[in-house]
This record gives C-alpha cells, structure tokens and sequence, in this order.
C-alpha cells in the first residue's frame, strides 16, 4: 500500500484521501483494511466517500470505523 511506503520514509501527515474507481466507477468508499491502516497512520484524515445518493462526502478516518473496545482491568483478587 502506498500509504505505508509514504509513512516508512517520512512523509508528512496525510489530510484527505480519496479512492476511485476504474472503468467509470467513480467514487468509492475504501475497504475495511484500507480504513484501519488510514486511522492507524493518519488519525486525523479526511476520506471521500460517496454518500447514500452516490455523491460526494468528507468524514474523518474515525466515523468509518466501529469503535475501538474497551479493555477494563479488573482488580486481582487473592484467593480466586
């Protein structure tokens, strides 16, 4: 992936990406994948994605993306 390759030599951070497809597909929304490697190197991105009309849209890299969970460290008890 291209972001990687940008991020192992030093590139600055990245502010919006888009994906587009081939072949007159336009717009598209990126996999999965793609959207955790963009929050994991560029937090603060902005992605293009086609809106529930198929037009344009910006949402930062965190709103396609569930939620991280939560771990919750129980107290060790004695005696368990």
């Amino acid at each position: 992936m291209v972001l990687g390759a940008a991020a192992a030599l030093g590139a600055g951070p990245l502010v919006a990406i888009a994906a587009v497809g081939d072949h007159d597909r336009g717009l598209l929304a990126p996999c999965g994948r793609c959207r955790q490697v963009i929050l994991d190197l560029h937090p603060d991105a902005l992605v293009a994605i086609p809106d529930t009309e198929g037009r344009p849209s910006i949402a930062p890299i965190p709103a396609l993306l569930p939620p991280t969970p939560t771990v919750i460290r129980l107290p060790h008890r004695s005696g368990c």
